[in-house]
């Protein structure tokens, strides 16, 4: 599990959108070697305008894109950190997207935590099923959160979401 972070206006979106086009082509991105590997994007807020960018991403390299990108979005909310989730009915929704992601964005945590309380079980929740989605699929699950609101540099909520992650990445806009 991977968590990109910050600030609102930060750009997260975009970065997570830029990553996922770029794995999905297998194109090297920020100067880092990337395997290629079929994405999804779960689009809990924006959907409409993640969507209007990846087609933008696409037709301003389609001299460089050959066939069908491997890049799939869903736009919906699933509720990850309540007493009843929605992780099944995810599952499904990526498995009829026709393959097997290598990476799986969520976009964001707080639109995913459905009733959960993100300083608790809720959290602890919404981190138990994206473990269970990225262990399913044999993916990274990168979800884009946001600071907590003394500490700009981490992310707010339970502590148990940093332990959690086997990467993070702090988004500043400068």
């Amino acid at each position: 599990m991977g968590l990109l972070f910050g600030q609102p206006g930060s750009l997260k979106s975009f970065v997570a959108l830029d990553l996922a086009m770029h794995i999905a082509l297998g194109w090297d991105w920020a100067g880092r070697r990337t395997e290629q590997a079929p994405t999804v994007y779960i689009a809990a807020e924006g959907s409409a305008g993640l969507r209007k960018r990846a087609i933008g991403f696409q037709k301003s390299h389609e001299r460089q894109i050959s066939g069908r990108v491997p890049f799939s979005m869903i736009a919906a909310a699933p509720n990850l950190g309540g007493e009843k989730d929605d992780l099944a009915e995810l599952i499904a929704s990526v498995e009829a997207a026709g393959v097997a992601p290598g990476l799986i964005v969520l976009d964001t945590l707080a639109q995913s935590l459905g009733g959960g309380d993100e300083d608790g079980t809720g959290m602890q929740q919404l981190v138990a099923n994206a473990t269970a989605l990225a262990n399913r699929f044999r993916a990274l699950v990168l979800i884009i959160h946001h600071v907590g609101l003394g500490d700009d540099k981490r992310p707010r909520g339970h502590s148990g979401l940093l332990g959690a992650n086997d990467a993070r990445m702090l988004c500043e806009k400068r």
